[in-house]
Formats: structure tokens, sequence, C-alpha cells
């Protein structure tokens, strides 16, 4: 197994950090995550579709159950909504 950061995340795919630079060069990967606030962890088959030298890379998601599609569009959702009221507040105090 090797342990990446998202450094990114959507419905549909993810950015992801490698700290050994070493992500597999092609094919299917298992993914199997986490979102903050959730101990439950959803679990993805992914493929790797591009890759840099410092180990960075992006994934598309390919399988994932639907109430797993469920908890991450509702997560994702909330984070907008937050993200939204604190550019609302911040341009409020200027």
């Amino acid at each position: 197994a090797i342990q990446v950061f998202i450094s990114d995340l959507s419905d549909s795919g993810a950015a992801i950090q490698c700290p050994s630079g070493h992500l597999p060069y092609s094919g299917s990967l298992q993914v199997d995550f986490a979102l903050p606030g959730d101990s439950d962890r959803l679990q993805v088959t992914a493929e790797l579709v591009w890759q840099n030298n410092q180990g960075a890379g992006g994934i598309r998601f390919l399988d994932m159950a639907s109430q797993s599609r469920k908890r991450l569009g509702r997560w994702l959702k909330e984070e907008l909504a937050e993200q939204g009221e604190q550019k609302i507040g911040a341009r409020a105090g200027e």
C-alpha cells in the first residue's frame, strides 16, 4: 500500500501527493480514505490519469458504492457552502 495525501477532491477524482514520489505508472488503483469529521472510510476504484516527477498526480474515480458517492457529494456541498460563508464574511469585514 502507498500512502498519499489528497490535496484537492471532487466528486469525480482527486489530486494526490505521494511523499515517497513513487506512484504506480498506470492501471486501476484501490483507494481508501476518510472524509474529515467522518470515521467511515470510502473505498473507490480509480485510475491514475497524470503524474509528475515530484510525486504529484491526479486520479479519476471509476467505481464507488452509491452510498459512498452520496456521502462524498454531501460533504463537498457542505464544504462549498462553508467556503462561501467565509468569503462573504471576509468581504463584509472589509
